[in-house]
């Protein structure tokens, strides 16, 4: 550390606040109930979600109140995730308050806190949910610059960090457009075709509006061969999963992509001989039909199974295209999670999902527009994944500053703190 800093054990300038354990169950008073999802930005002021506790509940329960200046930080789940309170709230257990003495400026500790985020999350334990404790905090070591470049470090950090999430918000912005861009394309193509001067007709269905004069809308049922729900074999028998090659598929799977993505895991070719799995084909347009990403679709690349939180689809390949149909439902996603009924869990079932109207067009057209789709969608993401690549940069630069300027190994001018 450079001359003149000293090594602070946290818990000799500062204060652990730990949240109560019960949760209150009157949440409309005027002190914000703050939970993880309230955090986006250094401050917090509110719960999103309009949640509060009264002085008599605090009172009742014995609620901890955070004052201001209080440096909320997460002790559980995801480690790190850190804010300043601007306004005295009261939070639940995924978060401790650490309330800075005068030798600690709430704004530098803030930052601190942000850069011992990988060091918190090596030392938490738990075997189902990762937690660190009160001690675990207070036997943190940190580095104590004088109160003036703590001001300093602190000034030039909300300076460097303001323009680096302005420049990393404006990316996802773009990638934002590029996604909207992409969802227009596919609509276009599947409901409207390639020929901008074909004739058109009305379909009769209200969320696909006119289509060309030659194309059809047809159920599901009609020209599919098999609409399949899976199954999950027994996990206590692991002669269902040695030597295991074939892709098992649960809603984890589902992403922005039409391709399906990594596995929940792989069962081999005694599960389908017992019966304990469906084997799906390539090709199979997969649709998650129960939980909350209900809707989603992707295609299978190879033979797989899925869980009985997706259904697949099997389309006859004399009638329909298979990359035509995976684009068309793709693009249905909305459409799937309103058809859904929702009690405990959002269920599309079965029977709703095989009279889903889809349009059927000539098939050589069909593969003209999957081709076209194919490569478009390809370019935008290229680009997209381009962008990411350098968010995740971007971020990890940011870290990087944090950790370099709260440790003394980068020199920050006094005049920052002006």
């Amino acid at each position: 550390m450079p001359e003149g800093w000293d090594l602070l054990r946290l818990g000799s300038v500062a204060r652990m606040l730990v949240p109560m354990r019960d949760k209150p169950t009157d949440l409309e008073g005027a002190i914000p109930w703050i939970r993880i999802e309230d955090i986006a930005g250094k401050y917090v002021y509110e719960s999103t979600s309009s949640q509060g506790v009264s002085p008599e509940t605090i009172r009742r329960m014995n609620l901890k109140v955070f004052p201001v200046g209080t440096v909320l930080c997460t002790c559980s789940c995801s480690m790190g995730a850190t804010a300043i309170a601007a306004r005295p709230l009261v939070t639940n257990q995924t978060f401790i308050g650490i309330v800075p003495s005068p030798r600690l400026v709430p704004d530098y500790l803030f930052y601190l806190m942000q850069a011992s985020s990988e060091h918190l999350a090596a030392h938490a334990t738990g075997a189902i949910q990762q937690y660190l404790s009160r001690s675990d905090f207070e036997q943190l070591r940190l580095p104590g610059p004088p109160i003036s470049v703590q001001r300093a470090i602190a000034a030039f950090l909300d300076r460097k960090t303001a323009a680096i999430d302005a420049l990393i918000a404006k990316k996802e912005r773009l990638i934002e457009l590029l996604q909207e861009k992409r969802q227009a394309l596919i609509t276009q193509a599947v409901t409207k075709g390639l020929d901008p001067d074909v004739p058109m007709k009305e379909s009769g269905v209200d969320w696909l509006g006119r289509i060309p004069a030659h194309w059809r809308t047809v159920p599901v049922r009609f020209v599919s061969l098999t609409i399949q729900t899976g199954t999950t074999p027994p996990t206590d028998q692991p002669t269902y999963f040695e030597d295991a090659d074939i892709p098992w598929y649960g809603p984890g799977s589902f992403g922005p992509a039409l391709e399906v993505g990594s596995p929940t895991r792989f069962v081999n070719q005694v599960a389908i001989r017992d019966g304990k799995v469906k084997p799906l084909p390539s090709g199979t347009v997969a649709v998650v039909t129960i939980g909350a990403t209900v809707g989603r679709v992707a295609m299978l690349k190879r033979l797989g199974t899925t869980n009985q939180q997706v259904t697949g689809i099997v389309f006859n390949p004399r009638i329909v295209h298979e990359r035509f149909a995976g684009f068309q439902f793709k693009r249905l996603e909305s459409v799937l999670r309103g058809l859904a009924s929702v009690t405990t869990l959002p269920i599309l079932d079965q029977a709703e999902l095989a009279s889903v109207p889809v349009v059927v067009a000539p098939l050589p057209e069909q593969a003209a527009i999957a081709e076209r789709l194919d490569s478009e969608l390809q370019r935008i993401d290229i680009v997209i994944s381009k962008q990411a690549e350098s968010i995740a940069r971007i971020h990890d630069f940011r870290q990087t500053l944090i950790s370099a300027a709260v440790t003394g190994k980068i020199e920050v001018p006094t005049e920052e703190a002006a």
